[in-house]
Parts: C-alpha cells; sequence; structure tokens
C-alpha cells in the first residue's frame, strides 16, 4: 500500500495496490468482505452505482472493540474488559459525549476520500422513539435485541465507485492495539479467499404478524381516526418471519443481487441486520445536512408499456403527491428544530425514481446545522424518519403502538455512520434481522391517508417485500401464513 493524503485530520490513508476485481473490472466487495473477514467480523455498507440516490463510497469495516450500547434502559461504553457507565445514559446525550471525547463533530475538519475515515458505525432502532416521547406501551416486544449500538470503527476500507479505488484508513480513537490489526488486516487484504458455497434459499411458508384480515382491519381503524381529524397520516406495518441457513453477509448478498440499492447493509453485531433501503435518512458534510423521504410507491409493470402506466398512474396521484408533501412539512419542521433560521429549503419535491422492483416518489429537504449542534442532537430532532410515521408524528407513532402487535425494532429505525465532519444514515426499510436459531424477521409498511384504499395498501407492503421473500422462498412459495 502506498500513501494517500486527503483522508482527514489524525486519520492515515493508503491506496490498496491490487485491490480484487469482478469479470466487469469494478471492485470486487465481496471479496474484500471475505478477506477482511479472516481477522475480524465485518460490517459492510454497500451502494449499488448507477441505482437511484447512489453514492459514492462503499465501505467494509472491521468490528470495533469498543461499541455504544443500549438495551432500553441506557447507554454506555463497552469494550475489552471494561463496561464504561461514565457516558450519559439518555442514547442521544450519549452520542454527542462520545463524539466530542473522539473529535467526531460536524465541524470537525475531513477529507473528501473517503468522507467515512472512522467514527461510530450501527443501527438505531425505531422503538429509540420511546426515548424521545412519551408512547404507549401496548406493542409486544418479543426480540430482545439492543436498541441501539454503534461501533468505534477505527480501521476503514473504502470502496470509490468512480474511481474503482480501495483506500484504507487507520484513525486512532480507543483501541490501543490498532497497530497489531492494522497489520494483520492489511496482509489479509493481500490474501485472496476461495469463496464457499452461497447460501441457498429454501421452499418456505413465511409468517406475518398480522393476517390479511387483520391488517385491513387496522387500516380501516386508521382511516377512522383520520375522518375523525385525529392524524392525517398514519405508517402501518406487519412483520414477515421465515427460516435463513446463512449468515448475515449471504442474506445482503442475495437482497442485493435481487433489488440492488443506494444503501445496502450488512451490520454484523449484537444485532444482525440485511438492508436494501432505498431512503437517505440524514446526509451530513460539514454543517449541510440533507434529509431524502420516499412517500409513494407502484410496483413494476411486467412490460414495458405496464410500467410506464404505472410510473405515471404514480407521478399523477394525488393521494401519493398529498402524503409525500405532508412528510415534507414535517421533516422541515423536524430539521428547523437544530438549523439555522431560514436555512431550511425543499430543493427537490415529487422526483419519480425508478427501482428494482417498486416506483417512488421522492423529495429532498437541506439545511445548515447550528454551530452547537452535535451528531446526537440531530438525531434526536429528527428520529425516526417521518416518513415511517405518519402526521402529526406523536400521534402517528400513538396509533402505531395500538394497531401493530408486536415492536418494530430496527426496522424503521437507521443504519449507518458518524464520522468526523460528516454522516451517512439511510432508514430501516427492506431490512432483514436474523435471529438466534435461524429465524428472519423482514417487516413492511403502506403510508395510510383519507383516501387509501386498505387492499391496495395491502398489495402495497407485499410488493416492498418481493426482493426479500424471493431470497429466501427462492420464488417458490410466497404463501403468507399469520401467527395469530
Amino acid at each position: 500500500m502506498s500513501p494517500r493524503p486527503g483522508a482527514g485530520a489524525s486519520a492515515d490513508a493508503a491506496a490498496l495496490s491490487d485491490p480484487p476485481r469482478r469479470p466487469d473490472g469494478r471492485v470486487d466487495v465481496d471479496q474484500l468482505r471475505a478477506r477482511l473477514q479472516r481477522v475480524d467480523p465485518v460490517h459492510v455498507l454497500r451502494s449499488a452505482p448507477g441505482s437511484p440516490g447512489s453514492v459514492r463510497w462503499s465501505y467494509v469495516v472491521p468490528a470495533g472493540r469498543y461499541r455504544l450500547v443500549d438495551l432500553g434502559a441506557g447507554s454506555g461504553l463497552q469494550g475489552p474488559g471494561t463496561d464504561d457507565a461514565s457516558l450519559p445514559r439518555d442514547p442521544f446525550d450519549a452520542i454527542d459525549a462520545l463524539c466530542d471525547r473522539l473529535g467526531l463533530r460536524p465541524d470537525a475538519a475531513h477529507g473528501s476520500e473517503p468522507p467515512f475515515t472512522g467514527g461510530l458505525l450501527g443501527s438505531l432502532a425505531y422503538d429509540l422513539a420511546r426515548r424521545v416521547e412519551r408512547l404507549p406501551t401496548r406493542a409486544r416486544r418479543d426480540r430482545e435485541v439492543p436498541e441501539l449500538f454503534l461501533d468505534v470503527a477505527d480501521i476503514v476500507v473504502g470502496i470509490d465507485h468512480h474511481e474503482e479505488e480501495v483506500v484504507v484508513v487507520r484513525r486512532p480513537l480507543l483501541d490501543d492495539g490498532i497497530e497489531a490489526r492494522w497489520s494483520q488486516l492489511a496482509e489479509a487484504l493481500r490474501d485472496p479467499v476461495v469463496s464457499g458455497p452461497p447460501a441457498r434459499s429454501t421452499t418456505q411458508r413465511l409468517v406475518s404478524s398480522m393476517s390479511r384480515t387483520a391488517y385491513l382491519t387496522s387500516v380501516e381503524r386508521a382511516l377512522e381516526h383520520i375522518a375523525a381529524g385525529d392524524v392525517f397520516q398514519v405508517n402501518l406495518s406487519h412483520r414477515l418471519t421465515g427460516a435463513w441457513s446463512g449468515d448475515v453477509h449471504d442474506l445482503e448478498r442475495m437482497l442485493s443481487r435481487r433489488s440492488p440499492a443506494p444503501h445496502a447493509a450488512a451490520i454484523d453485531g449484537p444485532v444482525r441486520i440485511a438492508s436494501i433501503s432505498p431512503e437517505t435518512f440524514l446526509v451530513a458534510d460539514g454543517r449541510h445536512v440533507r434529509t431524502r423521504p420516499i412517500k409513494g410507491t407502484r410496483p413494476r409493470g411486467d412490460t414495458p408499456s405496464e410500467d410506464r402506466r404505472l410510473a405515471a398512474a404514480l407521478e399523477a396521484s394525488p393521494k401519493d403527491r398529498a402524503e409525500n408533501v405532508m412528510v415534507v412539512d414535517m421533516e422541515r419542521n423536524d430539521l428547523g428544530r437544530v438549523c439555522e433560521v431560514g436555512s431550511v429549503h425543499v430543493p427537490d419535491l415529487l422526483t419519480l425514481e425508478a427501482h428494482p422492483t417498486v416506483w417512488h416518489l421522492v423529495s429532498s429537504i437541506d439545511g445548515t446545522l447550528r454551530p452547537d449542534v452535535g451528531w446526537g442532537s440531530l438525531l434526536r430532532a429528527t428520529f425516526p424518519s417521518g416518513s415511517i410515521t405518519g402526521t402529526p408524528k406523536v400521534r402517528a407513532m400513538e396509533l402505531i403502538e395500538q394497531l401493530e402487535p408486536v415492536r418494530r425494532g430496527h426496522y424503521c429505525g437507521a443504519i449507518g455512520w458518524l464520522g468526523a465532519g460528516a454522516a451517512r444514515l439511510s432508514v430501516g426499510i427492506r431490512t432483514a434481522v436474523l435471529s438466534e436459531g435461524g429465524t428472519v424477521d423482514h417487516a413492511v409498511g403502506a403510508g395510510i391517508v383519507a383516501d387509501s384504499d386498505p387492499a391496495a395498501e395491502y398489495a402495497e407492503t407485499l410488493a416492498k417485500a418481493s426482493a426479500f421473500v424471493t431470497a429466501v422462498t427462492g420464488g417458490r412459495d410466497h404463501r403468507l401464513a399469520s401467527d395469530g
């Protein structure tokens, strides 16, 4: 490896001289992943070049030795032989405090190659909303997982999809053993891996947390609240559960092959997450921040003419356009809490985007963070994303708790990283979570507004689940059962 400048203050970077490549000449992210896995568990954040909203960089990141974790009662920093309880117990205050300690503030100096040069990486569960707002407790918490885990990532392998180069970054943060790990990982990166057989999907019946009848009934109840003026919009989801014989990386590869996404992820931590999210939650470069909500969905057509018809119907739909605009207004208010007065604006409204399995309507909201705002404060003001709750946000979350039978967990949370002078987080949709024993959960939802048709909303959820269903069943059995 040769020195590479521009990776940011307090970080060393080097270009990998001969990165593994696929037959099409692109860097082979899966080979990099396999090489590093011989030393440490790894996380992968993968952007599909050419997909709507795709970003320049993908990352393969060895799991950190230290981790910010919250099990629901309070946050703490865990590491080798220690359980540091000196951080605030509130998760968002803990993020700010740890970022201050590590020099990971929005206004910190950073280079552009790559934007992530070390910091915090992991996932925030939707249920952290309970730490922001007082919500009723109705839905079952039937999955015991941390509500927050963020690895302290001090070694990062960045894949530049513009130049098709690989940059390896070292940023000493909390780990005294980084030199030894750096040497091990550098050696592993040079040695090819013979890939084993891929995980196989199996014919199975997926179990839903709600039967079709139960979901339609929940939509009808939501419509009653909307008609009464109690809420304008509410996002309702149900959870599909099946079996998976491989690991989280096998599942992410399978999902990404079926639906390449701008924010694919394989998170191999105390929660194992495979995501092919199309939706940007937060992108920050310095104090400039953007959120990019998706509202409005149609399936792709089987023929070009049908595909064009579905796209045109979505773009012209008063229901979907109104739903999107309501979320934009809410996100403007959320960013307004932490941005400079007058800086929040909407550069893109109701943009039609083609994804592999669905059409989406997407908008963008930008702002400039106040100088006193850290990553934790930004997250507190905007979490969870308004696109997966409804409007008004708090009342919609109260109804979600009443109408959905199980907690959402990391579905509809946020996945990504917080660094020095930059941050990238996706909304945890199109996201599967693996449990011990080979169980895998994948929830899907739809936004309900005044003129929603319950059957159409249910069909929309199944369209969003198509990549997951095909991956875990091999496309042979799409039947759903209910867990009652």
